[in-house]
């Protein structure tokens, strides 16, 4: 069980054991005159290349100077010119930070209970977790915060003022004394001036880019729940929930056509007991260009305009998730799991939603997690793996992905979602082949396709999970063998250019008879052109390592103490 259980965790973390634990503060990008002292009894040097701060260092810019500081809780500070930030104390599960003079933009992940970040001037600290904010701060005393996201605590440095909480998108100032304070909502011209670009060496364009491209972000977010809008609770749930993230990464390439694409993963906390991951896949065009010979038919359009692509995993289990990753390993090598599911979307429109899924449930008898009829039927016992596919919009997404899925009654396949069917994996005759499948070599790509029948019922029609896996480069080129096994190049510049792409399909069965699959050859001739239902679209997954590079950053120490046993 503890070996199923931390398998489980791979399908999160994509374990890499290249990637070492940092153990302090890093300045990991600057421009112009910046100066740091490494640690308290140090003298301040010029900047010249990255390096690490220790308990007690400090980082000063000049008037044309910025910098970036980097905490091993992946915690961000930005450092504008004419800045001096004092690293006060650096613990594991404590940071506080002084600033003297200057302006900073602080962006703090997901906590746990336990950690504080703070920084504090002459007469306020702020404290938060998940939160990005400013704060600035005159040399006689008098600040300023902006919280762009989540919320800030305020505590005055008088004693015997309270402290206060700044909610998102509100300004706090105080005076040099701390007397005089005022709270209001943000500008839209402050607020545009926060959520800017702060990296250093940026001109004003560059700076608005980023800030343009996640307006147009935040649209197809509002786009792909639209649908659900006044029902908050099934919002809530829905797989774009992005403000909880424990883990982001995000990448721009070309996929295997040669589109340009974005992902972005992110893993989170749903609530205690739960986790979710989700890889967001963005494409401002989409033409699809058979790869190779042995590829599966699209009968998709030429081109589709903004297109968006999603696989999510969730787990939850019968234990509440510690709330440091770095405990994690433990924890799964003990805990139970309650139910999972895995599912991979193309969004056509906010109603038609083409979704394949995998949903799995705990079985107390065998004490491990079930991909079988008994997901879908309580009462059966018959240990034939199950595909969920179909149509359908976000309520009926949001419902697969919690598991709150069941066999219609119909003896068909329906279920008691509109749109979404499920059928039982088919078994071959002897002699026969109960899947087709072409792999690679030396290129890395692999077709398969498995047939399941509907409702597990012998009277209905069989259909074929097609899919076609690749790895490729940044560029979308297919991957050799030889560019992992013959290169000097180091594990982690490896990864940066390394991506999987899984495009998938539900095909019709030409013959609906597994009589006739006694070869590889057979097999794929009964793979018909025509889509399942009519889908007339694929489902085109690009999947990046960086979010596992950022999980193993925090996780491999207590990683190697686990037992696979």
């Amino acid at each position: 069980m503890k070996k199923y259980i931390f398998l489980l965790l791979l399908l999160f973390l994509a374990l890499s054991p290249f990637i070492a634990l940092a153990d302090e503060t890093t300045l990991i990008s600057f421009s112009g005159n910046v100066e740091v002292k490494i640690s308290k009894d140090k003298d301040w040097i010029p900047v010249t290349e990255r390096v690490e701060i220790l308990e007690g260092g400090a980082v000063k810019t000049g008037v044309d100077g910025a910098a970036v500081l980097l905490f091993p809780n992946k915690s961000k500070v930005w450092l504008k010119e004419s800045s001096n930030l004092e690293i006060e104390l650096r613990q594991l599960s404590s940071n506080k930070l002084s600033l003297s003079q200057g302006d900073v933009k602080v962006r703090i992940p997901h906590l746990s209970r336990k950690e504080t970040f703070e920084v504090k001037t002459r007469t306020v600290v702020c404290a938060a977790r998940g939160t990005e904010y400013t704060l600035s701060t005159t040399e006689s005393g008098d600040s300023n915060t902006w919280a762009l996201f989540g919320e800030i605590t305020v505590e005055f440095m008088q004693k015997a003022m309270k402290p206060i909480k700044i909610s998102q998108g509100h300004s706090f100032t105080v005076d040099e004394i701390g007397e005089k304070v005022k709270v209001a909502l943000l500008t839209k011209e402050e607020e545009i001036k926060g959520l800017e670009n702060w990296d250093p060496g940026l001109t004003s364009e560059e700076k608005q880019k980023e800030l343009k491209e996640k307006e147009k972000d935040r649209k197809q977010i509002r786009d792909l729940s639209s649908d659900v809008a006044s029902n908050e609770d099934a919002v809530k749930d829905i797989v774009i929930k992005v403000k909880e993230s424990d883990f982001e990464a995000g990448r721009t390439l070309k996929d295997i056509h040669g589109n340009l694409v974005r992902v972005d993963q992110r893993l989170m906390r749903p609530d205690e007991k739960s986790l979710q991951f989700f890889n967001l896949v963005k494409r401002p065009e989409y033409r699809y260009t058979a790869p190779t010979t042995y590829a599966f038919a699209y009968n998709g359009p030429s081109t589709v305009s903004n297109r968006l692509d999603l696989f999510q995993a969730n787990i939850s289990f019968n234990s509440v998730i510690p709330d440091r990753i770095e405990d994690w390993p433990g924890f799964f090598s003990d805990a139970k799991p309650d139910k999972a599911s895995l599912v991979s979307a193309n969004r056509t429109d906010a109603s038609n939603i083409f979704v394949i899924a995998k949903i799995f449930k705990y079985d107390s008898t065998e004490d491990k997690l079930v991909n079988d009829i008994r997901v879908i039927k309580d009462a059966a016992a018959d240990s034939k793996e199950v595909l969920i596919t179909g149509k359908t919009n976000f309520i009926g997404l949001d419902r697969i992905l919690r598991v709150d899925i069941s066999d219609g009654g119909a003896n068909d396949g329906t279920t008691n979602i509109s749109g979404i069917y499920w059928a039982s994996k088919v078994e071959a005759c002897r002699g026969c082949t109960d899947h087709f499948e072409i792999k690679g070599d030396p290129s890395f790509y692999n077709y398969r396709a498995d047939p399941y029948r509907l409702g597990n019922n012998s009277t209905k029609d069989i259909i074929w999970n097609a899919t076609e896996e690749y790895i490729i480069n940044n560029s979308g080129g297919i991957r050799q063998v030889t560019d992992f096994t013959s290169t000097s190049s180091d594990p982690f510049s490896i990864l940066k250019n390394a991506a999987a792409e899984n495009i998938m399909y539900v095909k019709k069965s030409i013959s609906n008879d597994p009589n006739l699959w006694t070869s590889n050859d057979a097999v794929r001739n009964d793979i018909s052109n025509a889509d399942f239902l009519n889908m007339n679209t694929n489902i085109d997954i690009v999947f990046i390592p960086d979010l596992a590079v950022a999980i193993i950053q925090r996780a491999l120490p207590a990683l190697n103490e686990v037992s696979l046993k």
